[in-house]
C-alpha cells in the first residue's frame, strides 16, 4: 500500500519546475524517419541551442533550480550543454535513453535502456541520478523493482495524486512525485506534422490562467504542483514569460516552497522517518 508523505514543517504547497530536455529524441522517438526532415529536426536544435540558454538565465534571475530529465542520448550528443545545467547547480534525472516509450517491454530490455541512460548522465555529473521519469510517463508493473535495484530515490510519472507518496511492496524507499497532463505544456504549445499533431495553439495567458488556478486549489489541499515543461517549447520568450508569472504567483505565499524534486523526495522521507 502507498504511504502518503507529509511535507516538510512549515511548507504549506509545493511547486516542483521540471524540463524534459529532449532534443532531436522528442522527434526520433516518434518516427525514425524523422531524422532525415531537416525541418522537424530544428525543433530539438531550438531546444539545445536556444530554449536552454534561455531558461537558464531565467532561473538565474529568479535565484531558482530545477530538476532537468534528461534522456542519455541527449547527454551523449550534447554533453556541454548538460554539463552548464550540471555546473550551475540543476539536478540532472533520467528520462530514458532514446526516449522510446517503454509500455509493454520485458524487464531486461527496460532495465538495459534506464543502465545506458545511467552511464550517460553519471559521465556528467559523477553521480548516478536520483530520479526518473519515463519518456511519455510510460512506465510497467515490473518498473518500481528496476528502479530500487538501481537505487533510485523516486518517480515523477504517477497521475493519482495531488500529494507525494511511498510506494509499497518494497523495503528500499521509494517517492512519487505526481505529474499529471494538465500541467504538461504538450497539450497547450506543440504542433507537428511529423507526426500530425494539428491542435489549437493555447495563448500564453490562458494557460497561466489554468496553471494558477490549479496552483490556487493545490495549496488549500497542501498539495504539490509538478509542471513538466520542455526547453523546445516553453523556451519560446512569451511562453518563458509566462512561466515566471506563475513562478512569482506562487512565490506570493509565505508557506510555498519550490524546490528540485530530489530535495522534496529527501525531505518528505526524513521527515517520514521522524
Amino acid at each position: 500500500m502507498n504511504q502518503r508523505l507529509a511535507l516538510p514543517d512549515g511548507v504549506q504547497a509545493a511547486l516542483l519546475i521540471s524540463f524534459d530536455v529532449d532534443a532531436e529524441t522528442m522527434w526520433t522517438s516518434k518516427d525514425p524517419r524523422n531524422a532525415d526532415r531537416p525541418a522537424v529536426l530544428s525543433h530539438g536544435r531550438y531546444d539545445i541551442e536556444v530554449g536552454l540558454p534561455l531558461i537558464l538565465d531565467m532561473l538565474d534571475r529568479h535565484e531558482l533550480c530545477a530538476t532537468f530529465f534528461v534522456p542519455g542520448w541527449v547527454a551523449d550528443n550534447h554533453p556541454a550543454a548538460i554539463e552548464e545545467l550540471h555546473a550551475r547547480g540543476h539536478e540532472i534525472a533520467h528520462h530514458g535513453y532514446l526516449h522510446d516509450g517503454m509500455h509493454g517491454v520485458d524487464r531486461a530490455h527496460e532495465l538495459e535502456v534506464i543502465r545506458q541512460g545511467i552511464v550517460a548522465l553519471e559521465k556528467i555529473t559523477g553521480t548516478r541520478p536520483l530520479g526518473y521519469r519515463a519518456p511519455m510517463y510510460e512506465i510497467n508493473v515490473h518498473t518500481w523493482d528496476l528502479l530500487r535495484e538501481e537505487g533510485f530515490l523516486y518517480s515523477s510519472n504517477m497521475m493519482d495524486s495531488i500529494w507525494p507518496y511511498r510506494h509499497g511492496g518494497g523495503p528500499q524507499p521509494l517517492v512519487e512525485l505526481p505529474v499529471q497532463w494538465m500541467l504538461d505544456d504538450g497539450p497547450y504549445y506543440l504542433v507537428s506534422n511529423h507526426p500530425p499533431n494539428h491542435r489549437q495553439v493555447y495563448a500564453p495567458n490562458t494557460v497561466v490562467e489554468i496553471w494558477t488556478d490549479e496552483f490556487r486549489g493545490l495549496h488549500l489541499l497542501g498539495g504539490v504542483m509538478t509542471l513538466t515543461l520542455h526547453p523546445q517549447i516553453t523556451g519560446r520568450p512569451s511562453r518563458l514569460a509566462a512561466l515566471e508569472r506563475v513562478i512569482d504567483d506562487a512565490r506570493s505565499y509565505t508557506d510555498v516552497w519550490l524546490p528540485t524534486h530530489g530535495e522534496l523526495a529527501k525531505a518528505c522521507l526524513d521527515g517520514a522517518d521522524d
